[in-house]
């Protein structure tokens, strides 16, 4: 003779706050001893004595026993219920039951009118798998709806779980264990393939487009799921070749609000994606998950969609032959209505494995039509690029026109093309730290803008910031950060970075192609062993280029003077041949007035500056007679004429440039 200590259908276990007593325990005794006292997961095994549950019962994630309580009739029991930390809620002493036997059998959860509503039978013998099969599960299980873990596909259970969510009911729960569909799982309407969801009525001011949450005990790790461990966590696997397994909205006016994905593990092995969200908008996204994909397509695609967030989760594939992204964020014209899409938050997540790591906004566009723009972007301590195993061709591709794009302490590596790789224009781009590994690149590392179209829509990046990144292992003969410009190109701002190449042969750090403005390079250490063979190059074209500060071939950076930079100091007070080996001079001509001969650089990046300390009569520098000046300075040079005047200039490899002047003259 058996009974259910706690009743039927048990109980959920909130705190002070109404959420649910995640971690709880209940702990069952003899209340005159106080000894540990058995129940048992079924009536059948209270009545035997057998299979008992452990005496400290723990509480899910729903703040609910994982098992059934059963104690024998007649006899009494203690229950005292404990949060996370141990500490007594409350005790209830002497439950017994004194009623005739209660099978388990013959307790029913009758329909809900969500299942109702969704088009779920009442539970009766025989009932297909997608109505009540187990009514002693609660609404919104899944085993509720006939899913097992034995079972080769729990499409149809699955899929009654949402629907009954769509109509107002419960979350999705999907318990411990790997549960198999072989048909994608529809998260809206459809008349044809899931008549069962919510549909949403024309005009309508709510956009209920189904608020789903899908909830798990805990995600799969990637070494239990490479194992085939399938009791190690929740998971939904697409067991079919093509095909998107979850199709979160179809709508292109981000009508699908409030579908959420948490602790959970959603795999397959598919050409198609493993999360397709279209037209969502408003906290969707996954949350605490691992998504694997054992075929050739990507993992997260995110098309028209507004607010939405992926946070702590683990998304790779295990394929040699995976041709797809990690994570594409993308809002194509010709299936939107929208213009434009914005507020993604990538945060503590990783996209390994797959062809491409990610792709925001699309990238390799030749004009500005095809695709809206995206607004706020954000990424903070996320992955992407290659595995050990599997390599990636590109770790991040940034297209289309974007609005305030940050990327936050980002690691990339195991790439064999590029690690990043920018076109289409961007407004406001800042990478903030991060680590930028060139370990298996054969192409420069970092490509902002297209060399082969240097007056294109692809190279028109405005005010893009790198600032205190560490960018290493770059191999022979590339640069590790590539900077393709236009007349309509912004500034590119270097500064507070650490790099240094795997080979000095032929290793630059900024290559500079077409014409542009604003190159800053300030405060970098790019000293290594080895080092960099060039700090920068540049092309044809005029480039106001500005650099000081950093530290290369062993010196310990520039000096500052009156915000001008130098490395080494000499005291000037006569004419003749400038002594090229310093690249400070302090100007004294109260002795009189003297001209100054300067020869070509020593190589591309070579500055030297001129400040005046003593003034007593005109300086002229001449930059015409033994070398090569570009058509800022005067006829032969520039003329020193006051105290407190300076000059800065730079040696590009051809010819000096003026970098900075405060009172000289072109003579």
């Amino acid at each position: 003779m058996a009974f259910p200590v706690l009743g039927q259908p048990l109980p959920q276990f909130v705190d002070s706050n109404g959420d649910p007593l995640n971690g709880g325990t209940l702990e069952i005794r003899d209340p005159i001893s106080n000894a540990n006292k058995s129940t048992y997961p079924t009536a059948a095994d209270a009545d035997a004595a057998t299979n008992a549950n452990s005496a400290d019962i723990s509480l899910n994630i729903r703040g609910e026993p994982e098992q059934q309580i059963w104690g024998v009739d007649d006899e009494e029991y203690k229950v005292t219920l404990k949060d996370s930390s141990g500490v007594t809620i409350w005790t209830a002493t002497d439950i017994a039951w004194d009623l005739p036997v209660v099978y388990s059998s013959s307790i029913r959860i009758t329909r809900t009118s969500a299942e109702t509503s969704a088009g779920i039978a009442e539970y009766a013998a025989g009932n297909a798998v997608g109505d009540i099969v187990n009514p002693e599960y609660e609404p919104g299980d899944i085993r509720r709806y006939g899913a097992d873990t034995g079972a080769a596909d729990n499409t149809a259970a699955i899929q009654a779980a949402v629907n009954q969510c769509s109509h107002g009911g419960p979350n999705v729960y999907v318990p411990v264990g790997r549960f198999v569909h072989v048909s994608p799982i529809y998260y809206y309407y459809d008349a044809s393939n899931n008549p069962g969801f919510m549909p949403y009525v024309s005009g309508s001011t709510d956009y209920l487009q189904g608020h789903i949450h899908v909830v798990g005990e805990r995600p799969v790790t990637i070494g239990a799921f490479n194992n085939g461990a399938t009791t190690k966590g929740s998971q939904l696997y697409y067991d079919t070749s093509t095909g998107n397994a979850h199709l979160v909205g179809n709508d292109t006016a981000a009508r699908h609000r409030g579908y959420q994905f948490h602790n959970l593990t959603l795999a397959g092995s598919t050409s198609g994606v493993i999360a397709h969200f279209n037209g969502s908008s408003h906290k969707c996204g996954l949350f605490n998950c691992t998504l694997f994909q054992n075929g050739t397509g990507g993992g997260v695609y995110f098309q028209s969609c507004w607010e939405i967030a992926v946070e702590s989760t683990y998304c790779r594939a295990e394929n040699a032959s995976n041709v797809g992204y990690g994570i594409q964020i993308l809002d194509p014209v010709a299936t939107s209505t929208l213009i434009g899409a914005g507020n993604f938050n990538l945060i503590r997540s990783n996209f390994k494995g797959f062809k491409y790591g990610g792709e925001i906004g699309k990238y390799g566009l030749t004009a500005g039509g095809d695709y809206y723009t995206l607004q706020t972007v954000y990424l903070q301590t996320c992955e992407f690029g290659g595995t050990n195993n599997y390599k990636s061709t590109d770790g991040l591709l940034l297209g289309q026109h974007t609005q305030s794009l940050i990327i936050d302490s980002v690691y990339i590596e195991n790439c064999t093309g590029s690690l990043l790789k920018a076109d289409s224009q961007h407004q406001t781009m800042m990478i903030r730290g991060g680590n930028f590994a060139a370990t298996y690149c054969t192409a420069n590392a970092i490509i902002f803008g297209n060399s082969s179209a240097p007056s294109s829509y692809q190279n028109r990046q405005q005010c893009t910031i790198i600032t205190g990144a560490v960018m290493r292992n770059l191999p022979e003969n590339l640069s590790f950060i590539e900077r393709n410009v236009d007349t309509d190109t912004g500034s590119l701002v270097i500064e507070g970075c650490q790099s240094s190449p795997a080979s000095a042969t032929g290793t630059t750090f900024l290559e500079i192609n077409g014409t542009g403005s604003g190159v800053v390079l300030d405060g970098n250490d790019l000293y290594g062993s080895p080092a960099y063979a060039n700090e920068y190059t540049t092309t044809s074209g005029e480039i106001d280029y500005y650099r000081s500060g950093n530290r290369q071939d062993g010196t310990r950076g520039d000096v500052r003077f009156n915000g001008v930079g130098c490395n080494t100091v000499a005291s000037t007070t006569s004419g003749g041949d400038l002594d090229m080996s310093y690249s400070f001079h302090k100007i004294n001509s109260s002795g009189g007035g003297f001209t100054l001969e300067v020869q070509d650089g020593y190589y591309p990046g070579h500055e030297i500056t001129f400040v005046c300390n003593t003034f007593g009569s005109n300086v002229d520098i001449d930059f015409a007679t033994d070398s090569t000046k570009d058509t800022g300075f005067g006829a032969t040079g520039q003329r020193i004429n006051s105290v407190d005047d300076f000059l800065k200039v730079v040696w590009d490899g051809g010819k000096w440039r003026i970098v900075a002047n405060n009172g000289t003259v072109g003579y």
